[in-house]
């Protein structure tokens, strides 16, 4: 089973537990007088945290086969996927691109659910871990994007990453980060590059900044 392989099976667990999260929500927006509902949120927010961690699992893995790939020390914890990941090639680069891609969709809505909860059920506490981060993706897929979108890389990168670039817009948008140097750096390259020029007016177009 290759590395790409393993991050479906990974991402392939995600409808089922959002759609578990929406169901969970609906109930405890109706006020559910279900007995066993505490116990129902607890059970999806510790599989939801498992689902994170398979994520972050797979993560340390491609980190550990990118330093061998690349000769660099994997002791090193300065040097992160996000660091390592471009020395390793475009098919690498865009395997990591869908797996923040994956993480930020999933991670976001996680939180979001989890603060929804939380509200709704005050006599419940409920929390997720310090390290449960969804602005870390967002940040990695605006980060890697002058190298995802050089123009030697064509339209067929252009097609694979569009989405990931659009979906973290629209993280800083919905969470209020407009502030963010990240957005200050993707502006930077809307002036300077064509293709994200494309994709961002595309997105401007149905409403992602909005």
């Amino acid at each position: 089973m290759t590395l790409e392989d393993e991050l479906f099976g990974i991402i392939c667990r995600v409808p089922s537990l959002l759609q578990r999260q929406d169901l969970v929500s609906r109930c405890a927006k109706a006020d559910s007088a279900y007995d066993n509902l505490d116990l129902i949120i607890r059970e999806l927010i510790d599989d939801s945290i498992q689902e994170a961690r398979a994520f972050q699992e797979w993560e340390n893995k491609a980190r550990s086969i990118c330093c061998e790939l690349s000769d660099q020390n994997v002791q090193n914890q300065n040097i992160t996927f996000l660091s390592v990941s471009p020395a390793c090639g475009i098919s690498m680069l865009l395997t990591a691109n869908r797996y923040w891609l994956a993480s930020l969709l999933f991670s976001f809505r996680t939180e979001q659910t989890v603060a929804l909860l939380s509200e709704l059920r005050t006599g419940t506490s409920l929390a997720l871990p310090s390290w449960f981060n969804s602005r870390h993706f967002a940040s990695s897929i605006i980060r890697v994007a002058p190298l995802v979108f050089r123009p030697e890389m064509g339209l067929w990168a252009v097609e694979q990453s569009a989405d990931a670039l659009g979906s973290a817009m629209s993280y800083f948008a919905i969470s209020g980060r407009s502030t963010d140097p990240e957005l200050d750096m993707l502006k930077s390259l809307e002036s300077s590059n064509r293709f994200v020029q494309l994709v961002l007016e595309y997105m401007s177009s149905i409403s992602v900044n909005d």
